[in-house]
């Protein structure tokens, strides 16, 4: 797992135990092992990365929806 892997999985996870204010980058650092300078060479801070994870979510949910959850949802 490369270190932008590293710095959206840990966001999610932290995302979901803190809640977005509870969050700090250096939380998301610690728990990546990842450095300041390599977070911020791949995204521009905080709201960047929780972006990034909360989009990797959306994807997974969408794939792992079932035929009928995909049926219901709305078109327009």
């Amino acid at each position: 797992m490369d270190a932008v892997d590293r710095l959206v999985t840990s966001t999610q996870a932290l995302l979901w135990e803190r809640g977005y204010t509870g969050t700090s980058p250096r939380a998301i650092q610690e728990r990546a092992g990842a450095g300041q300078g390599s977070m911020y060479h791949h995204f521009r801070g905080k709201p960047d990365l929780a972006a990034a994870a909360i989009r990797r979510t959306a994807r997974y949910e969408v794939l792992h929806l079932s035929a009928p959850e995909l049926s219901a949802l709305p078109t327009g």
